[in-house]
């Protein structure tokens, strides 16, 4: 944006640059009118007309380099003021560039925390599932247990009934002491 504004900027100098030149041929010619060629001569008889044109003439390229200098000024101010504006644009820019980056890189790290976090959440279901299954082994195998002891207990009370069955049997013969004897053995023998 400078740079198109130097060409703008251009203009203008070459401008003054001209207007200097017709002011300086002006002085030039007024300076010669001005130089007396006979001494009684004023250096204004005669040539009044001559030099109202040249002063008219000095006068507006006075002016014309007036405005052209006010032109060029006004123009330099807001070369300026963009210069001024760009590089604060500049600055905001970078700021924000910057803010980005800082935003980027939490959320980057966010994501990679959020990640590890799915990934623990998962290994603790594994984890659990694998300590659920354990523990449903093992219930089954203490159910199991239980229905051993108490299908054994129940054998107990059939032999211990059926031992004080047999007590009650007057008759003691070899034979029932013998199955007296191998029941009391197979009682102690499961209790």
């Amino acid at each position: 944006m400078v740079d198109g504004e130097d060409g703008k900027l251009e203009n203008p100098k070459n401008k003054c640059g001209e207007v200097q030149n017709q002011v300086t041929g002006a002085l030039n010619e007024m300076n010669e009118y001005m130089v007396p060629n006979e001494p009684n001569v004023t250096p204004m008889s005669g040539c009044t007309s001559g030099y109202k044109r040249i002063m008219i003439t000095v006068e507006r390229s006075a002016q014309c380099h007036k405005r052209a200098k006010s032109k060029l000024d006004v123009q330099e101010k807001e070369l300026k003021k963009r210069e001024k504006h760009v590089q604060y644009q500049q600055a905001q820019n970078e700021t924000e560039k910057k803010e980005l980056h800082d935003a980027r890189r939490m959320l980057d790290r966010e994501n990679l925390e959020q990640k590890k976090a799915a990934e623990e959440v998962s290994m603790l279901a594994e984890n659990q599932r694998k300590e659920n299954e354990k523990l449903d082994r093992e219930i089954i195998e203490l159910q199991n247990k239980l229905d051993t002891k108490q299908a054994l207990e129940l054998e107990m009370e059939r032999m211990r009934g059926a031992l004080q069955v047999m007590k009650h049997i007057e008759e003691e013969d070899m034979e029932d002491k013998k199955k007296i004897e191998s029941i009391q053995k197979d009682m102690k023998e499961k209790e």
